[in-house]
């Protein structure tokens, strides 16, 4: 593989709050607007690591990071040998971390992976911990992905306002407004609390298309009453995860299963069409798991006036965009570019971010 001398080979990684896998992608990128992504993989976290992650938590955290680092490095092996690259030939890895917990009320994040031995495992330079400098400068650290998300679309389509929506755990957008102006926020719950739900009644990973929620009634009485506390609690551009299922989970823990996830997916297609009424977006693309979800979906189509498709209607992986992202925020960290903006994390000046992990001479 030849790239041009101007341009990084950077592996990114996300495993984000889902703990489901670890997302692995390789780009060629300029750190600025020349962006093209090679190869996009994953390897699945299984059923017994997921337990130990959700239900034993931090009192076996010993247990949890050898499990977290494991992963990683076999997930960037993996993506190594299927593009047949020579580690030499990549010039850079970037780590998102498990997110283990953010508290942005408290000016708190914490997204886990152990980059020095990253490092020195492959001996390629690694740069993580893109949240801290965001953090300590005002902002609240998240969303980082909005400047590539921007730069991805920029000079392929022109739809304005335009929405790029992440449905993960949490789910996320960034808008590109008439003016190009880039604003980026979380919405509000995303299969979080679906999933929680699935995998603490029914030891599965997730509702596979939406097909129980579908099944189920929407309980009216706690939907409006999980809506009301939701609107008191969404008042930040990022949310703490953890916090907003066990919300979920509290209020709709009398219900089925069924009717759980129905009133919980009514609920969240709700607070979408609030969050974005104000953007009269022209177009929606949906990237992350939750855009597997029809059910979901397709309350959101209803709800939402906006034209909603899919990452893969517009050419791209709705599986591996947010590694691609980390894999340029990595360049971009690298070349000393700014990553966070005001209208992005709240930060009162453009900043550059990530702490760099130098391979020795």
């Amino acid at each position: 593989m030849k790239k041009n001398k101007q341009n990084f080979l950077s592996i990114g990684t996300m495993s984000g709050t889902s703990f489901d896998a670890v997302d692995v992608s390789l780009i060629e990128t300029d750190g600025k607007d020349k962006i093209f992504p090679i190869h996009q993989t994953s390897l699945n976290y299984t059923n017994k690591e997921r337990e130990i992650y959700f239900n034993k938590g931090y009192r076996n955290f010993k247990e949890i990071k050898k499990i977290i680092d494991s992963k990683h490095i076999k997930a960037i092996k993996k993506i190594i040998a299927e593009t047949k690259l020579k580690k030499k030939d990549i010039d850079l890895i970037s780590l998102h971390g498990q997110t283990l917990s953010h508290n942005p009320k408290q000016k708190w994040t914490w997204q886990y992976c152990n980059s020095e031995l990253i490092k020195n495992y492959f001996k390629i330079k690694v740069v993580s911990d893109f949240r801290l400098k965001d953090i300590n400068s005002g902002g609240e650290g998240a969303p980082l992905v909005p400047i590539y998300h921007y730069n991805l679309v920029k000079d392929t389509l022109s739809d304005r306002p335009i929405g790029i929506i992440n449905i993960g755990g949490i789910s996320n957008i960034t808008v590109i407004d008439k003016s190009e102006k880039v604003y980026g926020f979380d919405i509000g719950p995303g299969n979080g609390p679906l999933d929680s739900i699935i995998f603490n009644r029914l030891g599965a990973n997730f509702d596979n298309k939406g097909n129980i929620a579908r099944s189920g009634k929407v309980n009216q009485k706690i939907t409006r009453d999980l809506l009301i506390t939701l609107r008191n609690d969404l008042s930040n551009r990022t949310f703490d995860r953890k916090a907003i299922d066990d919300l979920c989970i509290e209020k709709t823990k009398k219900l089925s299963t069924s009717s759980a996830l129905a009133s919980l997916s009514e609920v969240i297609a709700t607070i979408f069409k609030e969050k974005l009424k104000k953007y009269a977006l022209k177009k929606i693309i949906l990237t992350g798991g939750g855009r597997k979800n029809l059910n979901l979906v397709d309350l959101l189509k209803k709800k939402i006036v906006s034209e909603i498709i899919m990452a893969e209607d517009v050419g791209w992986d709705g599986d591996g965009l947010e590694a691609q992202a980390f894999a340029y925020l990595g360049v971009r960290s690298l070349l000393g570019l700014d990553i966070t903006y005001d209208t992005t994390t709240g930060i009162r000046t453009p900043a550059s971010g990530g702490v760099l992990f130098n391979v020795s001479a």
